[in-house]
């Protein structure tokens, strides 16, 4: 996987957020079916562990609801189940990820304000939490809270869950959504009979391309479209440094046309991303 850090100040987040946001609009034609297909290898749920190995959070999506179990911290050694609800009803699909609009707390406190941007990306048998926390809403210290960053989950049920007897309504409705959002996108064709993509198609795209060049899926895209009609297209990921403070780890730089065809700017050389 290749990666250059740079930092970034909160206005960037908030511009990555605001781009993210507008990519809800459309999918990827051609890579639909793909993500059609991904979304019907869902797991039941996807497990993050820090690096000493103690389970941090866990995504359930046995039951009804689409839950994250957080393992808290407050001030003492023993670690304290905290249980968010992210809501699929409100919650948008773009691609292979799905955007978290309404989270509450096991007490049903509505804590969406807290999170400026909250997404998971489902691709590799893997579920990928994104999060852009809302630092002013902090309280309690690090670790007793959900912080900027992107969490990379693993399939499977931890050990420490409780059984469910759940109906996997969860899991079903995050198929449906992911599928839903990728059938009747279309793109178009040039005088030349070339297909063309929307700047949307191209994002997701990039990061299909991307994913199959170097076995990393970006969690996060953005793109700014030139003064000769080309399209500069951003992967990245948002990384924790802690005290309230993040940057962005760049995975590509990618100009392409509207035929998904340009140049590596980070590396050099052409690419297409329909290849």
């Amino acid at each position: 996987m290749r990666k250059n850090n740079s930092c970034t100040g909160i206005i960037c987040v908030f511009l990555a957020v605001f781009l993210l946001t507008a990519l809800t609009a459309a999918g990827a034609g051609s890579i639909s079916a793909r993500a059609e297909e991904k979304a019907e290898e869902l797991d039941e749920a996807y497990v993050y562990r820090q690096e000493d190995g103690h389970l941090k959070y866990w995504l359930d999506l046995r039951g009804d609801d689409l839950l994250l179990h957080c393992m808290f911290r407050y001030g003492d050694p023993t670690y304290h189940e905290k249980i968010y609800t992210f809501d699929i009803t409100s919650a948008e699909a773009s691609g292979k990820t799905i955007l978290i609009r309404k989270i509450t707390d096991d007490e049903g406190l509505d804590l969406s304000l807290n999170f400026a941007f909250l997404s998971v990306t489902f691709v590799n048998n893997k579920a990928t939490m994104s999060v852009v926390r809302d630092e002013d809403t902090l309280a309690g210290g690090a670790s007793g809270n959900l912080l900027t960053g992107s969490y990379v989950m693993d399939p499977g049920v931890p050990e420490e869950a409780a059984r469910s007897t759940g109906t996997q309504g969860a899991r079903k409705a995050v198929k449906e959504l992911l599928a839903a959002e990728n059938t009747g996108n279309s793109s178009g064709e040039d005088a030349e009979g070339l297909r063309i993509y929307t700047p949307q198609q191209l994002c997701e795209m990039a990061q299909e391309y991307y994913n199959r060049h170097y076995d990393y899926y970006p969690p996060l895209a953005e793109y700014e479209k030139l003064e000769d009609g080309r399209y500069r297209i951003h992967l990245y990921e948002v990384v924790d440094d802690g005290g309230g403070v993040s940057h962005t780890g760049t995975s590509a730089w990618y100009t392409v046309d509207d035929t998904g065809k340009g140049t590596d700017d980070l590396f050099g050389g052409e690419i297409d991303l329909t290849q």
